[in-house]
């Protein structure tokens, strides 16, 4: 016993010589773990197709949690939806029994989906395209809001009204009626007000002020609105070429 208590007195740090005790203090501290580099932001797009608009969103930033029908374009590279008048949607070549009806009597709507693979301004060549940078988690509330506006039968399935009009998708069954002022832009406002975008959705009922509202918090990267003739707002979508 009064061996090991004299083995202890030796070697507790009290006892120690102070050059070990200056060194001991000296020691450099320990590094501290790299910070977590910040998440890249996701790409979402306004396009503008003559007096229509929609949305872009890419693919791999959709959460299928957010949006479970998004299983349907895992074969698509980005996702275009837009909002409007069945009637008008789904009509070949919409003539003026069909637009006034789209606009003056309410009825159901629709939303059409498209996949496609190249870039949104390859796609979209004669359309105005805006790019708006928000968070995964913000991307995320867009999706809900589109999946939510979504009707389905009594399954649960969705109700596809027709084929896309261009793309790789369809036309499907909204929940709301179109009327104005209540038109595809509105909806359109409705769904970048869903990810926090600050756009004032009464004054959109027509897509320039919409337009207008993104290039304060998004960027245009391509405008070829200018490339379309006068009686193009009353034919129909856009229909691009390099499919």
């Amino acid at each position: 016993m009064l061996l090991a208590t004299c083995i202890a007195g030796c070697t507790s740090p009290s006892k120690l010589h102070p050059s070990a005790a200056i060194q001991s203090s000296a020691l450099p501290p320990e590094p501290l773990p790299p910070a977590a580099a910040a998440p890249e932001p996701c790409s979402v797009y306004l396009v503008r197709h003559g007096w229509h608009t929609g949305l872009i969103v890419r693919r791999c930033d959709v959460c299928a949690q957010d949006w479970p029908e998004i299983r349907l374009f895992d074969d698509s590279t980005f996702i275009e939806v837009g909002w409007g008048d069945a009637g008008y949607l789904c009509s070949k070549l919409p003539g003026p029994i069909v637009l006034a009806n789209a606009a003056f009597l309410p009825s159901r709507s629709a939303i059409h989906v498209a996949g496609f693979d190249c870039p949104p301004e390859i796609f979209f060549q004669d359309s105005q395209i805006i790019e708006i940078k928000m968070s995964a988690e913000r991307v995320g509330r867009l999706c809900r809001f589109v999946h939510h506006d979504l009707a389905r039968d009594d399954a649960g399935g969705l109700r596809r009204l027709g084929p896309p009009i261009y793309g790789r998708g369809g036309i499907y069954q909204s929940k709301g009626y179109y009327f104005l002022p209540n038109t595809c832009n509105v909806w359109t406002a409705r769904g970048l007000a869903a990810a926090d975008c600050p756009v004032a959705v009464p004054l959109c009922t027509i897509a320039p002020p919409l337009v207008l509202q993104s290039k304060r918090f998004g960027r245009e990267i391509h405008d070829g609105l200018g490339k379309l003739p006068v009686i193009y707002p009353f034919v129909n979508f856009d229909r691009p070429t390099n499919r």
